[in-house]
């Protein structure tokens, strides 16, 4: 009898240890705080992700998270980056407030002395060749003669010891307005190419000379942080929505409206799409060509990489025929569907337009109607 309890005590025991560990085990997973991963920030973003102009988004900072703080980041991409900071340079405070004007929800608020500067500081930045473009809301109760753009990057570019380099421009034109907000595009766009031997990469910058940047033996070239840095001492100004594009040298973005894919390319020579093809929501009907710049692209035709790569691809089409065996070849034709500005054509046929007219409305000297001339 004593042996039998001594048995039934033990299964007891480690039945209540079994129960404890699965109920410590519940605990934990309820109380874990998940990591948020790439594919859960970007099914939370809005933003777009293809930009017609800039191309793709591969960093998104703005502070609508909760608790958000100064280094908060909406979105990067990671085949770029695995992240990113932000930090400051004569900068007595910084915190997440309201937005001031009450028009947009959390923004970033910087305050300081002498020259104001904030860093969005990217972690493991892969620079690879293509264009890059830094965009952010910005605004200020104080003007400024203008916003410095600066990207800084973890070697010198004279192949010294240093620890970095900066690729700096100020801008001209009109002072950055107050008490509004502005969303302001880097003036310039920042270029990579590889050199030729593939030691490193040249960077252009605005009016800035290119400038080999060499790989060494323990890291390749980085671009370390980009800068904004209003013009003006002792300031307080707001940011918002900072984000960096990068448009691949290898890749075409094609439109339709307001819908855009990029489709990249590792061939020579591209052969253009029809709209289904890019999309298997966009129609073929009336589809007559992907223009860009002017310029009219067939579907079906190959083209050199370099000629089409870097460029964005605009659908057009039209109901009327480009050519009609009664009225012969069409070449001009405004329709206005999807155009804002009333002189821009939707068509002109170029074996007839060697340079692009200039459209204007002015009155008829007869009978005063006012049409279009060129």
């Amino acid at each position: 009898m004593r042996k039998l309890t001594s048995v039934m005590l033990c299964i007891m025991m480690m039945l209540a240890l079994v129960l404890s560990a699965s109920a410590l085990e519940l605990d934990a997973a309820e109380g874990a705080v998940a990591e948020v991963t790439e594919e859960a920030a970007l099914a939370s973003v809005t933003e777009p992700l293809v930009h017609k102009d800039y191309g793709k988004l591969i960093l998104f900072k703005d502070y609508e998270q909760e608790n958000a703080d100064h280094n908060a980041v909406a979105y990067f991409d990671s085949d770029y980056m695995t992240g990113s900071t932000t930090s400051f340079a004569s900068v007595t405070a910084k915190s997440v407030v309201d937005d001031p004007k009450g028009e947009k929800g959390k923004v970033l608020s910087v305050t300081g002395t002498g020259w104001v500067q904030t860093f969005i500081d990217f972690k493991n930045f892969k620079v690879v060749p293509g264009k890059y473009m830094m965009v952010y809301d910005y605004y200020s109760a104080d003007s400024a003669s203008s916003l410095m753009e600066r990207y800084f990057t973890n070697i010198n570019h004279s192949g010294g010891t240093g620890v970095g380099d900066y690729i700096s421009v100020t801008p001209g034109g009109a002072p950055i307005n107050k008490n509004e907000w502005v969303t302001k595009v880097y003036n310039n766009t920042l270029v990579v190419e590889n050199l030729a031997d593939g030691t490193g990469v040249n960077m252009t910058y605005g009016n800035v000379a290119t400038k080999p940047y060499y790989h060494t033996a323990d890291k390749d070239v980085s671009i370390t942080r980009a800068g904004i840095m209003p013009n003006k001492a002792s300031m307080t100004y707001y940011l918002d929505n900072i984000k960096l594009y990068y448009f691949p040298e290898n890749a075409v973005v094609f439109a339709n409206g307001d819908n855009l894919k990029m489709i990249e390319y590792d061939t020579e020579t591209v052969t253009l799409p029809v709209p289904s093809a890019v999309d298997g929501a966009w129609s073929d009907t009336n589809f007559k060509f992907w223009e860009a710049d002017g310029k009219y692209y067939e579907a079906g035709k190959a083209y050199p990489a370099d000629e089409i790569c870097g460029k964005s691809l605009t659908l057009l089409a039209f109901e009327e025929p480009l050519y009609d065996e009664n009225k012969g070849d069409l070449i001009l034709l405004f329709n206005y569907e999807g155009k804002d500005d009333i002189f821009a054509p939707t068509y002109m046929n170029p074996e007839y337009f060697t340079v692009k007219p200039t459209f204007e409305l002015r009155a008829d000297s007869i009978n005063g109607n006012r049409g279009l001339t060129t």
